[in-house]
């Protein structure tokens, strides 16, 4: 479990993007283009900068180790598909640890709550405060 909490975390840690595409939603709640708080750890996700429908370049640190992945967001504002995929570590040495929170599954943004699919399990989110 603790590998699922840190991809999906991961993924959203930090992504870099512009105006986002999709369907626009109005209520800002049912937008994954905000900031989520995990409902089990203390991880704050920023989709602010995400650009949907294409890659994100981005960076992020886990257990002391910079990785540099894409990250794609597919669909609409309230659902889609993501992926994490071409990670590699700023010390090679630590690329196989990068390489292993490589994934992909759903989201689905509803009542103010996020939630992150994949075959490794479920992390839910809610707005940040």
């Amino acid at each position: 479990m603790y590998k699922v909490a840190l991809v999906l975390t991961v993924i959203l840690l930090t992504a870099c993007g512009g105006e986002g595409g999709g369907s626009s939603k109005s209520n800002k709640s049912e937008s994954i283009l905000n900031i989520w708080e995990s409902d089990t750890t203390d991880t704050i996700l920023d989709f602010r900068s995400v650009s949907l429908d294409s890659t994100n370049w981005f960076s992020f640190s886990a257990n002391s180790i910079t990785c540099s992945c894409e990250l794609n967001l597919i669909g609409y504002e309230d659902s889609g598909a993501w992926s994490l995929s071409s990670c590699y570590a700023d010390h090679y040495s630590d690329n196989e640890f990068c390489r292993l929170l490589e994934d992909n599954g759903r989201y689905n943004v509803s009542n103010s709550k996020l939630t992150l699919t994949s075959s490794n399990g479920t992390e839910t989110y809610h707005l940040f405060q």
